[in-house]
């Protein structure tokens, strides 16, 4: 076994020291909290939701106006029932509300400012402090144990965000080789950026390969026509977009290595992720607290789907309170994972709603039925599907060079077959299909869903 995970452990629990930061501190506490009884965890989490009320109606204009409003004070939520009389946050409300939601008692010098991709509307901005940036770093690390890395593990990111890509200067290659990690901008790929990564890859030998679930596709796919297998990394973590069943089977065989689904955004860091026995994701609950709930506000039962409502527990600076993320999960009905952590559990991701579709009698097609129609179509490079309407799809496709049109004709007979022989499908053939500014490919596109689901 490598000396080098200890050796570089050591150093980063060193640097952390010289600059104040909590992150080791943080990381030795959720690996004995992770094992916690589900009571000891929610009773945690209940404390961390009361004092981050307390502190929200004290210090931020807009929490202290909504609660106000609806006739709560801090002093009423005793539990979680209670906690689901604070309305929810959406997107559109922090872009009204920018300055009111941060706190009054931050020093707004020491704010880290980010922002979402916009890839379902306009971007949003949001804040994030030391504390938080600590923790998530903290908990990030920790999931990723979940697949069996360790800090100072070689590991590989096929990231496909322009704005996260670090300058390639002297000082960031160095920390890039201290780390142990290759980072590969994977925003628009072709066959030559292929080749050149398979040999980066093959120097590297990463331990661990982390990216955007179709990045890590893409790749594999490429692996797979190719007859490459010599690049095996110990497991894969894929992050970022929905993680199909056939994506994770071609990805795990191609790089002969298990796959870890993780869930994620930008606002509140990392969410929940799949450990070693694969029986769902478990909710990194020391950090969120998740609400499933469906069309009327109420929790939903393990039978249903629902919108994924997220609490961050340690962000004070700029405290997202029940906040829409704009994704749809189902919890599961398996109370604790063979692990023996005692997070909850997601049994079920249906990705963003905008992945889902609603067409005539109500009847609601999860993203994945398109995705599976297009997997095995050997014609097809790349495509999308795009609703603007109830009755009416566009699919956009990239042809490959085997493209034969018939193929195309099947599928559309399959889907009048399935959903209705009058949804009107009109087929763009083009160039290539654009990404969001974050790198993520939007398979599957619905303008109407949210709409419809917040009737």
């Amino acid at each position: 076994m490598s000396i080098y995970p200890y050796i570089y452990q050591t150093y980063w629990s060193f640097s952390c020291w010289r600059h104040n930061d909590k992150a080791p501190y943080y990381l030795k506490q959720l690996r004995k909290s992770q094992f916690w009884s589900r009571e000891e965890i929610e009773k945690q989490q209940l404390k961390k939701l009361k004092k981050l009320i307390t502190h929200a109606y004290k210090t931020v204009p807009y929490y202290k106006k909504v609660m106000t409003e609806n006739h709560l004070h801090p002093s009423d939520i005793t539990d979680f029932k209670d906690f689901q009389q604070i309305p929810i946050l959406n997107k559109n409300q922090i872009r009204q509300n920018l300055e009111q939601l941060i706190s009054v008692d931050v020093n707004r010098e020491n704010l880290r400012k980010d922002s979402t991709s916009g890839s379902t509307s306009e971007p949003i901005t949001i804040y994030k402090d030391k504390n938080y940036s600590e923790f998530a770093k903290a908990d990030r690390y920790r999931s990723y144990e979940f697949s069996g890395y360790k800090l100072g593990n070689k590991i590989a990111d096929l990231w496909g965000a322009h704005r996260d890509v670090p300058k390639m200067t002297f000082l960031t290659q160095l920390k890039q080789k201290m780390s142990r990690t290759l980072f590969i901008n994977t925003f628009n790929i072709c066959k030559k950026d292929m080749e050149k990564i398979v040999k980066q890859l093959e120097t590297f030998k990463p331990d661990y390969i982390l990216g955007y679930a179709s990045s890590l596709y893409f790749f594999a796919k490429f692996l797979d026509k190719n007859n490459i297998t010599n690049i095996l990394p110990k497991s894969i973590i894929s992050t970022a977009e929905t993680l199909y069943n056939d994506q994770r089977k071609l990805i795990s065989k191609s790089f002969s290595a298990p796959v870890f689904n993780h869930y994620g955004c930008r606002e509140v860091g990392a969410i929940a992720c799949e450990c070693n026995h694969h029986n769902g994701l478990h909710i990194l609950a020391e950090n969120q607290y998740v609400e499933i709930i469906d069309r009327s506000g109420e929790n939903c039962d393990t039978e249903k789907i629902g919108k994924i409502i997220v609490t961050n527990l340690n962000n004070y600076s700029f405290p997202l309170i029940r906040y829409e993320i704009g994704d749809m999960a189902r919890k599961s009905k398996i109370n604790q994972c063979n692990c023996q952590r005692g997070l909850p559990l997601l049994d079920e991701m249906n990705g963003r709603t905008i992945d889902n579709f609603i067409f005539p009698g109500d009847k609601i097609i999860h993203g994945g039925y398109f995705y599976e129609l297009f997997f095995n179509s050997k014609g097809v490079k790349h495509f999308q599907i795009f609703q603007e309407e109830i009755d009416k799809l566009l699919i956009k496709i990239v042809k490959s060079e085997e493209f034969n049109e018939n193929e195309i004709n099947q599928i559309i007979e399959i889907i009048k077959k399935d959903l209705g022989e009058d949804i009107e499908i009109k087929v763009n053939y083009v160039g290539e299909i654009d990404r969001t500014p974050t790198g993520k490919l939007r398979v599957t596109v619905s303008k109407i869903f949210e709409d419809y689901y917040d009737l």
